[in-house]
């Protein structure tokens, strides 16, 4: 177009509001003539501090069973004899204990269209192969924290299940440390075993740590300060071990919602709830946040001769397990039964999220399958926020020494190249206009020696 074409259309005030008019920037008008200037960074909205992947010691080992000798008990007490006495032979007492390794995949795809698309701004199959590592990352800690292999049989047992000698559930003014007693506790425990010389580790939230920081009150500042008329410092301080254990920060330990409301209900007629009582139920969700918030309290329902009691909810964002707390009365729920988030078809493929757990038995008496007799003195996690209220968290002293702890991770999957080879990318044949990938990894944590190790649950920052 010529200058004097050019002038003539849109020279003039008029015909310039008429082109405003006609071409704005808004969607499917004129935006596609805007250009974009994107930052190739994505703002990643799902990030978690997940630092427990980072301390086992990962072992490969080619077979379905891991197996290990564990010494049980050695000789018994008495070596003081008489001069012609017969020296009786007693033994050590060994057991052969083997963990099943499980399978974890996931998979993932983009098509040929985004991929050709991106290809300026980022690589759309790094890109989402990244995410799927953070969500298998996820998973992995989950599992390593709180699976249990008898509510979902295709995952592995964790450390809230492995962990029985020394557990706390606090209660009252105990939930809230007034001093680094509890520390000591875990940590005495643990060197009453021998475990001063094994890699430990301590796991707590950031607010916990925050606050059994403020409890180490011997900190005192002898830096010299320059004669000035202002004084400037750095202030500030944290606990980044105690009696040389490190501590970890972690995501895991410290609720951050509550879960909804449970809707009870009861059927049958033949007696299987045991009778006339009056239950009262909460139920709590695993996610990769760890054990959330239990949902409200004074949820009660109140039986003759039913045989099952069913429990409906709304499922649970990013939920692995279910726990179910259940007492006569308001305040005394006790967990009774672990539950996957899931169902399964017959290969094992995961087909639906639950939304119901149905009881056929007395609610109060506890699953001993999935909830061994150590855990069935846990309480529910309470998710209360406010001036003077806080969440109930968890607190561990994790033993990481691989024979007299529970420090190691056996895989046997071959040419794992993210996590220290835990996790093996594969590519998938591909038959349409698409790129598929599959992560993969088949682990399990060995329960070598639990007694070294120390959960705490119910503790608060206030």
């Amino acid at each position: 177009m010529d200058i004097y074409k050019f002038n003539k259309l849109y020279g003039t005030p008029q015909s310039r509001t008429l082109i405003r008019k006609a071409l704005t920037s808004a969607t499917d008008v004129g935006s596609g003539l805007i250009p974009e200037n994107l930052e190739q960074v994505i703002t990643n909205t799902a990030v978690r501090l997940v630092p427990e992947l980072s301390v086992p010691v990962l072992k490969y080992d080619p077979q379905k069973w891991h197996s290990f000798n564990r010494l049980v008990t050695i000789p018994a007490a008495g070596s003081a004899m008489g001069e012609n006495s017969v020296t009786p032979i007693r033994n050590s007492t060994y057991h052969r204990t083997s963990t099943e390794l499980k399978i974890l995949k996931r998979k993932g795809s983009i098509t040929g269209f985004l991929k050709a698309a991106a290809k300026d701004y980022i690589d759309p199959a790094v890109a989402e192969m990244e995410s799927h590592i953070q969500s298998f990352g996820n998973d992995l800690r989950t599992y390593i924290l709180f699976g249990n292999a008898l509510a979902d049989p295709y995952t592995f047992h964790g450390l809230d299940y492995f962990i029985q000698t020394n557990r706390l559930n606090l209660a009252g003014a105990d939930q809230v440390p007034v001093d680094l007693s509890i520390l000591d506790a875990m940590v005495d425990a643990n060197t009453r075993l021998q475990g001063k010389a094994h890699r430990r580790v301590l796991l707590m939230s950031p607010e916990l740590l925050s606050v059994l920081s403020r409890h180490w009150t011997t900190v005192r500042d002898v830096r010299n300060i320059p004669g000035t008329k202002d004084i400037e410092v750095q202030g500030g301080y944290r606990l980044d071990s105690y009696r040389y254990i490190p501590i970890l920060e972690t995501s895991a330990t410290r609720p951050l919602a509550q879960m909804g409301a449970v809707v009870l209900s009861a059927t049958g007629a033949g007696s299987g709830l045991g009778g006339a009582a009056t239950y009262f139920v909460r139920v709590s969700a695993v996610t990769w946040d760890g054990e959330q918030g239990a949902s409200p309290g004074a949820n009660s329902i109140a039986v003759t001769i039913e045989d099952n009691l069913i429990l409906t909810f709304t499922a649970v964002a990013n939920a692995l397990f279910y726990k179910v707390y259940i007492g006569l009365t308001e305040g005394s729920e006790k967990l009774v039964k672990i539950v996957s988030a899931f169902t399964y078809d017959g290969d094992g493929t995961i087909a639906t999220v639950i939304t119901t757990i149905t009881l056929t038995s007395l609610p109060t008496t506890p699953d001993g399958t999935t909830v061994p007799t150590a855990l069935q003195a846990d309480t529910p996690l309470e998710y209360q926020t406010g001036d003077h209220l806080m969440p109930n968290e968890y607190m561990l002293l994790w033993d990481l020494d691989p024979f007299q702890g529970m420090g190691k991770v056996a895989y046997t999957n071959e040419a794992g190249s993210e996590f220290g080879g835990l996790i093996t990318p594969m590519e998938v044949a591909n038959t349409d206009d698409n790129y598929p990938f599959l992560l993969k990894s088949y682990p399990a944590l060995i329960d070598a020696f639990e007694k070294t190790s120390y959960i705490v649950r119910g503790i608060r920052t206030k």
